[in-house]
């Protein structure tokens, strides 16, 4: 297990809070996903207690949700792009993929987990 992820709708339902535990370290972060409608995309604040942050909009592409940062520079000059999708699974689990893009191409894949309810004791 890589860790344990709250997640609970706020602000009357208009958006969702995501509050992550790592399994294996001091790591923690808190995501608000939330539906712009002046946008027409869907958008993601990640804050994290090591100081990053990710910005991310998209939609649905398929049956995926596809979201994306700006592109930005990396500390060697190359163009890059975060990409998060998350899959809905037959059984009811989530995979979520976290991928660097450069100029298009998947340059490596940053986290690769999959989410399974657990229901309260």
């Amino acid at each position: 297990m890589a860790g344990t992820n709250h997640i609970q709708k706020v602000q009357g339902g208009c958006a969702i809070q995501e509050t992550w535990v790592s399994a294996t370290s001091n790591f923690t972060g808190t995501s608000y996903n939330f539906f712009n409608s002046e946008s027409g995309q869907w958008q993601q604040l990640w804050l994290d207690n090591q100081g990053k942050n990710l910005q991310l909009s998209g939609n649905l592409i398929g049956s995926q949700m596809v979201l994306k940062t700006h592109q930005s520079v990396d500390g060697n000059g190359m163009p890059v792009v975060n990409q998060i999708t998350w899959s809905l699974n037959e059984d009811g689990t989530v995979n979520q993929r976290w991928q660097l893009l450069s100029n298009g191409r998947v340059e490596k894949t940053l986290f690769n987990g999959l989410y399974q309810r657990v229901e309260p004791k």
